[in-house]
């Protein structure tokens, strides 16, 4: 059930005027969410194929390529509706659970195990979700049998058919099963305090219970016949399993004067390697190795113990190792340590995932957008291929050095990126930072330069200028960028706090840069791009508080502000005139023609049109009561940032899949086309189940009929067909496949 949205409504007098005010919209309508980069926790990380990992990000998992170690590059995601819990991987199949916590696309419950094939890794395609009434916490599996934990018990799934994974038989743990593992025909359940449960399975669909480890457990890792439980915080200790009805304790790994936490561990032979972390000077992550060759008394050989600073709780979680690789997944991210022994592990990576975010800028087919790494050690930079927005695929990122301490701002001027650090405390990071993005899968810093004053979140640029603010005396610091690579300050303006309150946000349009204050809107004049002249000051009508955002579309300023939109006529900019006011705290607004979105950090993306002096309510979006911050139009698709960045579209649309859908008796599915956008190819995939007579046709958005690519009979199976739509116009266009008596429909969009 969707929750019903409240506002009240506010009546706010300008020069004896009421200004009309809109009641939010209960339900979802006329936006849809096209896809999301999936962010948060880092919790697990699963090597496959030559050389990819697929990690868990928050509310959907991540496929890296790591065959460069040294900087791993999302190739594709796959979203959920809840924060991921585990992820196994046997053959082309990969396996994830949800907790159903954190809602994203539906409200409703959406814990459960989701089927993916990964056999193209570059184009992930979910097979199936079974939905749960709780919470699943761990997965595993053998042969065609697949493990998941719940609260309390353990349940079988059959999955020789990955399309239809059926519930077989549970069984009850005396308590939470946070993790599962097979090895050699056993499994080995970690269930807390009632110790790393050892079961048969010679027949997989009936596991027996040969026996248990009673010592408290949340995860095991196994070799040969030796087992070593994580769980309690300051030892691992080491179980001869030779006799799993009877095993025997051979050894224990203990803290160092309880230095160590240790969290995690994985065997390599006759190596463990341990994760957690160390608290000699400070908290911080560590990497130790035993030999476990007579398992009574293990030997420490060697760790790593973090010095980079990139955080300070970042404590390992999970790890894998691959080759000569360890592969950690910790709170914030990834990190993949080089392993050298006999010499200690060294860092040659680290991948965020868990993130804050700050700017955005589209352009082309990429998204760049700037970020803080979850405990505010660092910021990055991230260039996203957005061309299909339900396949996201990452093609380079860095992290900004010095660290820093708050959200970077960013602006992108041809081949180069501007981004500024406003760092919270008086440091080396405050200044700006110049990066070439001519290759955008591999962007380089070109230079640092240091500014002694401190900075705020707001830039921009337009030809050979660039603008960015100081909270020295609200000053706008103008810098030259003809040389892009060796900006130089041109000029400055001065703010008058006292009148004007405080700079919150730009708006470059023609001659004039629109300033967004706590006051009201500060126009300026740059005809003279680097001496900007006072125009005029619209002060913000009572009852209305901070300009957040502000965007400018033929002679109408339109202000996001703490108290709701405001549309200003500045036709005549010596005498702006208030249009329209509404009610709701605001944290950005763009346009698209006609069309007005805004983001309610608290309850979604609200779409209007200015109808006289009314905002018409024409569309919403709730975003599940997570934040979001900026907005940014481009090509008919909004681009919006809240811990990462999510893509909608304007009007109903087929192209997410929710796992609630994928649950359903559909005998057959319309896969993604890609690339979307697109000029002029596009690939079309459909799946059959079932035998069918299928029609595949185009339509434009008024329902008339432009093409059709295939009315045939076909047999079960898999499908790709290539549409060349060059003899179209640019524009959104509807794919609709018939099979049978069932209908379904995607929408692409053509950019020529």
């Amino acid at each position: 059930m969707k929750r019903l949205l409240k506002s009240l409504l506010l009546i706010v007098l300008f020069y004896g005027t009421a200004l009309p005010q809109n009641q939010i919209a209960a339900v979802d309508s006329n936006i849809t969410l096209l896809g999301y980069l999936p962010i948060g926790y880092c919790k697990v990380s699963v090597p496959f194929g030559a050389h990819y990992l697929a990690i868990t990000s928050g509310r959907g998992i991540r496929i890296l390529d790591i065959a460069d170690a040294s900087h791993p590059v999302m190739v594709s995601e796959v979203n959920s509706g809840g924060n991921v819990s585990d992820i196994f991987v046997s053959g082309d199949y990969l396996y994830f659970t949800t907790e159903g916590s954190g809602f994203y696309i539906d409200e409703n419950f959406t814990a459960g195990l989701t089927i993916v094939n990964i056999s193209d890794p570059h184009h992930p395609v979910v097979e199936s979700f079974y939905q749960s009434n709780e919470r699943y916490f761990a997965v595993t599996g053998i042969d065609h049998y697949v493990y998941v934990s719940a609260s309390s018990k353990v349940q079988i799934f059959d999955v020789s058919d990955p399309r239809k994974p059926t519930a077989l038989s549970s069984y009850a743990i005396n308590n939470t099963p946070k993790d599962l593992i097979c090895y050699e025909q056993k499994l080995f359940v970690s269930a807390q305090n009632a110790g790393v449960l050892i079961y048969d399975l010679t027949d997989p669909s009936q596991p027996s219970l040969l026996g248990s480890i009673p010592v408290w457990a949340s995860s095991v890792t196994v070799h040969d016949n030796l087992a070593a439980v994580s769980g309690n915080t300051y030892s691992v200790p080491i179980y001869s399993i030779n006799d799993p009805a009877n095993p025997q304790k051979l050894g224990e790994i203990n803290s160092e004067n309880n230095n160590d936490s240790f969290y995690a561990a994985v065997f390599s032979g006759s190596l463990l390697y341990i994760t957690g972390s160390n608290y000699d000077q400070s908290t911080r992550f560590m990497l130790k190795t035993y030999d476990l060759t007579n398992p009574s008394a293990p030997v420490f050989k060697n760790g790593y113990f973090d010095t980079s600073g990139l955080s300070n709780s970042n404590a390992g979680r999970f790890i894998s190792i691959e080759g000569q690789y360890a592969l950690v997944a910790t709170n914030d991210g990834l990190r993949i340590l080089q392993l050298n022994d006999p010499a200690p592990p060294e860092m040659v990576s680290f991948y965020a995932t868990n993130i804050t975010p700050g700017h955005l800028q589209v352009i082309g087919n990429y998204a760049y957008f700037t970020y803080q790494i979850g405990n505010f050690s660092m910021n990055g930079f991230s260039i996203v291929d957005v061309s299909d927005p339900s396949c996201l695929r990452e093609t380079g990122y860095m992290y900004l050095k010095p660290y820093a301490q708050d959200r970077p701002a960013i602006a992108v001027n041809g081949n180069r990126a501007y981004v500024i650090v406003p760092a919270i405390s008086p440091d080396s990071a405050r200044g700006l930072h110049v990066i070439d993005i001519s290759d955008v899968g591999n962007p380089v810093k070109i230079q640092f330069i240091p500014l002694s004053v401190m900075l705020k979140d707001i830039i921009a640029s337009s030809g050979d200028y660039l603008y960015f603010q100081t909270t020295n005396m609200e000053t706008i610091y103008v810098y030259n960028i003809s040389d892009p690579d060796n900006p130089y300050l041109s000029g400055t303006y001065e703010i008058n706090i006292w009148d004007y309150g405080y700079a919150q946000d730009y708006f470059l349009d023609g001659n004039f840069l629109y300033v967004g204050t706590t006051k009201g809107l500060l126009i300026l004049d740059r005809s003279a791009p680097a001496n900007l002249q006072y125009r005029n000051f619209y002060t913000l009508p009572d009852g209305y508080y901070g300009v957040n955002g502000v965007y400018v579309s033929e002679q109408t300023a339109y202000l996001a502000t703490q108290n709701g939109l405001l549309a200003v006529d500045i036709s005549d900019v010596a005498n702006p005139a208030l249009l329209a006011g509404n009610s709701g705290f605001l944290m950005d607004v763009t346009l698209i023609g006609n069309d007005i979105y805004v983001a309610n950090p608290g309850q979604g993306i609200f779409l209007y049109q200015l109808s006289g002096s009314n905002f018409v309510q024409e569309g919403y979006y709730d975003n599940k009561n997570y934040n979001l911050y900026k907005l940014f139009a481009h090509n008919d698709l909004i681009y919006a940032t809240y811990e990462g960045l999510m893509i909608f579209q304007k009007g109903p649309s087929t192209a997410i899949q929710t796992e609630q859908q994928l649950t359903s008796a559909n005998t057959f599915q319309l896969l993604s086309n890609y690339p979307n956008p697109f000029n002029p190819l596009t690939h079309i995939r459909f799946r059959l189940q079932k035998a069918a007579h299928v029609r595949l046709s185009i339509y434009n958005t008024a329902g008339q009929k432009v093409g059709q690519l295939l009315d045939a009979h076909k047999l079960p199976g898999e499908y790709e067909l290539l549409w060349n739509a060059e003899h179209l116009s640019s524009g959104l266009y509807l794919i609709k496949m018939q099979a049978g008596n069932q209908t379904q429909t995607r929408k692409a969009l053509l950019i020529k």
